[in-house]
């Protein structure tokens, strides 16, 4: 995943802001979606907005935000680029294939759009018990071919 840190105006600001509400706009295909392309806009614009010094004129505050709009177009997803999809794994749909031995399962990530996923290995050992699941890889043919998988499992300290 690219590290965003922007330096406007002579001071740096945003990294942590705008990657974390980053993740949770940049699903899979954001950059087909008119929507998501607009919400991923937006969210740079109101921390522009608010970040920026009141001094920027609403040209140049336009021109910075078409920057950082431009700069997060290029970085995320890139063709070849390696992806990182979080959602809910469909337990239901989790098997090892017999044919090629790839586990697979379906992943409904958090706008709604399930895809399968193919890892070439053992499923993680705390895979049934996941809360939500983490892919890192690569989107071919409508296959996420998964190069990682990460799951978060509910904490043995949570009262029940």
């Amino acid at each position: 995943m690219v590290s965003l840190a922007f330096n406007i105006g002579g001071s740096a600001f945003g990294k942590s802001t705008l990657l974390q509400k980053l993740n949770e706009l940049l699903t899979l295909d954001w950059r087909q979606r008119n929507d998501s392309r607009a919400k991923v806009k937006l969210a740079i614009e109101d921390l522009l907005d608010t970040e920026l010094p009141r001094a920027y004129t609403p040209e140049l505050y336009q021109q910075k935000c078409t920057r950082v709009f431009a700069h997060v177009y290029a970085a995320y997803a890139q063709r070849g680029g390696s992806v990182q999809v979080s959602g809910v794994a469909g337990r239901d749909t989790a098997r090892i294939d017999a044919e090629s031995g790839m586990f697979l399962f379906d992943l409904t990530d958090r706008s709604g759009q399930t895809m399968r996923v193919q890892f070439a290995g053992a499923p993680p050992g705390n895979f049934d018990e996941a809360e939500s699941v983490v892919v890192v890889g690569n989107l071919h043919d409508g296959v996420f071919e998964a190069r990682k998988i990460l799951v978060k499992c509910p904490s043995k300290y949570q009262a029940k």
